[in-house]
């Protein structure tokens, strides 16, 4: 398989809230929760030099990128990027963890620092915020293209 610079680590919630913006639909978001999104190469980059530097045996590190954004963030730019008509409705978090329950719930908000993997691994990720968003906004334009 050749390198793909924007193979993205990709969340089940990401898909359907793209299926339901080509789709024009409303899309409902948890409110005031997200995720630090996190690209395969800088995942990658922290697992080879966690297993190969003996200080990281037996120790569990947070492998951010620093591009944290919330779902109404992250709903946002789907739509306008796919230039759809979908509209976002936030739905209050103790009404969303009533009614949404799955096994990767997106109402848990996945705010990580990864400065223990930099100072013990030396881990520094390639793809901070501005990089991934620009190599996202690529990724779903040709996916939107594809369908």
């Amino acid at each position: 398989m050749a390198y793909n610079e924007s193979s993205i680590f990709r969340y089940w919630y990401s898909k359907q809230i793209l299926n339901q913006a080509l789709k024009d639909e409303i899309i409902e978001v948890p409110s005031k929760v997200g995720v630090d999104w996190n690209h395969a190469i800088d995942i990658a980059q922290g697992f080879m030099k966690a297993s190969i530097n003996e200080r990281a045996y037996g120790q569990v590190f947070q492998l951010a990128s620093n591009a944290y954004l919330t779902w109404k963030e992250f709903a946002d730019r789907i739509v306008r990027w796919t230039h759809s008509t979908s509209g976002i409705v936030e739905i209050p978090i103790e009404e969303w963890n009533l009614w949404h329950k799955a096994s990767q719930d997106p109402s848990q908000s996945l705010l990580c620092s990864f400065r223990k993997a930099e100072r013990l691994l030396t881990y520094n990720p390639e793809y901070l915020k501005e990089r991934f968003l620009r190599l996202l906004k690529e990724q779903i334009k040709n996916t939107a293209n594809r369908l």
